[in-house]
């Protein structure tokens, strides 16, 4: 056993030692060569030289002798064809085509109508006040209301009458502010949505 991992260690070390020593993107390229990259969505699509030779299909890396001039035409069945200046070619990064489908929805045919349903000018004032109101009306009602809970319960521990006559008084104070509430916020949807 002891020889055998010897034997397997050394053969490892021979292997590493003439193995591949550069990147395989390199390997037998010369650096006088000029890389292309062109990609497209959707992909697979062919890449035409002057409307004749075809170059490959997308995703397409070529390395070619001499620098590629002129257009490109990217084309696939079913999506409109796409003419690309190598005038405008990114040597960093490469070129990304989108094809737009022959099915697709143009986005140009869409009316974007911003403007609301509404036949006539809201009137803003009166949906801020209704509005403010409601707000006013129902933070009273619940102000009243623990006043009342508050007399009653002081009531059921002292007996005192003056706190159960509070209390009730309390108690119309928060019927009132309820209806109000209601009132003002029936008012707010009418103005808000009808009107």
């Amino acid at each position: 056993m002891k020889y055998f991992l010897i034997a397997i260690l050394f053969f490892s070390c021979f292997v590493c030692s003439y193995g591949q020593t550069e990147d395989s993107s390199k390997i037998g390229i010369n650096d006088s060569l000029y890389f292309y990259f062109f990609n497209s969505t959707p992909y697979n699509a062919e890449v035409y030289k002057n409307d004749t030779l075809l170059l490959g299909l997308t995703p397409l890396r070529l390395y070619l002798p001499e620098k590629l001039e002129g257009d490109l035409i990217f084309k696939k069945t079913g999506y409109f064809s796409k003419r690309f200046s190598m005038d405008n070619y990114d040597s960093s990064g490469g070129v990304h085509i989108i094809l737009k489908s022959y099915f697709a929805p143009e986005d140009d045919i869409v009316d974007k109508d911003k403007s609301t349903i509404f036949k006539k000018e809201r009137n803003y004032w009166k949906i801020g006040a209704l509005g403010l109101a409601t707000l006013g009306s129902a933070y009273a009602s619940i102000t009243f209301k623990k006043k009342a809970n508050d007399y009653y319960d002081r009531y059921t521990v002292s007996n005192d009458r003056s706190l159960l006559d509070k209390s009730r008084e309390f108690d119309i104070y928060y019927g009132i502010s309820i209806v109000l509430t209601q009132a003002a916020f029936i008012a707010l949807i009418y103005f808000l949505f009808m009107d």
